[in-house]
């Protein structure tokens, strides 16, 4: 019989790696942030009672050049055919993330302790709407592997020989963060010395649009121009904005990363969930299910409530979600100093399975550049509070932060990152 392992191992953040309406990736879209810019446009969202234009946040110029050769890069031409835009995302921001971290040239034995964890809320919904629309017409052989969740981990782990496990988490708008999670404890109980790991999607289609819609999830378009459509925690907020994205983080045993010589843009020190258990759609008042996921995330740091610099909010900009965030928060940190919050997603609209791992990674740049982001459209508040919500960037000694992830079903997640 063998001992079961005791140690318990530190876990740093290696690589990043992001595709998002901010930019092509993670140095492009810090600026973007920073200094208000995104690509935010009207389309027409055309499936029944969804026809009228709907606001959506695209990954800008997808079709330019250097994209493209991006693209033909990341995958084959075969695989660019078969596999859903979601995959490619995921695939795309995960050649950034691994090309940082260093982790193109491995001897085999070592490929064989990485493990890719890529998640997505929804999968490939695009490649669904396609085999309904034609399933009395063309063969598809490659329909199902082109629209599976688990897929986008399944290609990046073919592609660089990466054989230490792959995995696929669902789990609504907090799945990136679910996915980063997991990922914190497979190196900390060494099951992996390093996994890629994140969230991708790309929902911004009728299908998307119409769920949304009928939920009332969706800012409001009339005399709303897109970049001041969402606005997170104001008092004329009235929802959020569709997005495709991907965020993809390399996780690593911290020994393993400094004997390899690789740069440490973080440390990944805690991780708390929970259940909301009441609702699958509202989150529960008073924000308990959110209080329990960022209770236990200081519990697993070893942190507590007054040594929190920031928290990247969840806050999506709809009435109800916001101010429950809010309340959370409030529980949890009033009574110590509170730490500033803001949203990033008035820039970068609801990327739902991908939120968690794209605000995962503006936490890490956060502590890197002494840079908290504002949160873009957020004039007057709807309601007073102790917590002090950033209308713009703020500098600042940051050297522990948390990343909230919230979503249907009753999801709540919460990640800890300090400064390397």
């Amino acid at each position: 019989m063998t001992k079961r392992r005791q140690e318990i191992h530190r876990v740093a953040v290696t690589g990043v790696g992001m595709l998002s309406p901010l930019g092509h990736n993670v140095g492009e879209s810090w600026t973007s942030l920073l200094e208000g810019r995104a690509h935010l446009t009207k389309v027409e969202a055309g499936m029944g009672a969804t026809s009228r234009p709907q606001f959506a946040g695209l990954v800008p110029e997808f079709e330019s050049p250097e994209m493209l050769r991006r693209v033909d890069e990341a995958l084959s031409h075969r695989d660019q055919r078969r596999l859903d835009r979601f995959i490619l995302l995921g695939a795309l921001a995960a050649e950034e993330a691994i090309a940082q971290a260093g982790l193109r040239d491995l001897d085999m034995a070592t490929r064989d302790r990485v493990g890719v964890i890529i998640g997505s809320g929804i999968g490939g919904l695009g490649h669904m709407m396609e085999a309904a629309a034609d399933q009395q017409n063309a063969r598809r052989p490659f329909y199902l592997p082109g629209v599976l969740i688990n897929s986008c981990a399944g290609v990046i782990a073919a592609r660089h020989k990466y054989t230490g496990a792959i995995n696929a988490v669902s789990a609504s708008c907090a799945t990136g963060a679910y996915a980063l999670g997991d990922a914190l404890r497979r190196i900390r109980y060494g099951f992996n010395d390093v996994v890629v790991c994140g969230g991708t999607e790309a929902a911004v289609l009728p299908a998307g649009f119409k769920a949304f819609m009928d939920l009332g999830a969706l800012a409001a378009t009339r005399g709303q121009e897109a970049l001041t459509a969402c606005r997170p925690w104001d008092k004329d907020r009235s929802g959020f904005v569709l997005a495709e994205g991907a965020g993809i983080l390399v996780f690593e045993n911290y020994d393993h990363a400094v004997a390899r010589g690789a740069t440490i843009l973080a440390e990944v020190s805690g991780y708390g969930q929970s259940a909301g258990g009441e609702d699958l759609v509202a989150p529960q008042p008073g924000g308990r299910g959110a209080i329990q996921a960022i209770q236990r995330c200081l519990d697993d740091a070893g942190w507590t409530a007054d040594s929190i610099d920031y928290i990247n909010a969840h806050a999506t900009g709809t009435p109800l979600g916001d101010d429950i965030e809010l309340e959370a928060i409030e529980a949890v940190f009033s009574e110590v100093g509170s730490p500033v919050i803001s949203s990033i997603k008035g820039l970068t609209g609801h990327t739902l399975g991908a939120a968690g791992a794209i605000e995962a990674i503006i936490s890490v740049k956060t502590l890197q550049e002494g840079i908290a982001p504002g949160t873009h459209n957020f004039r007057e508040p709807s309601r007073l509070s102790v917590i002090k919500r950033l209308k713009a960037p703020m500098r600042g000694a940051f050297r522990r932060v948390l990343s909230n992830s919230f979503g249907f079903g009753g999801v709540n997640a919460c990640l800890a990152f300090e400064k390397a």
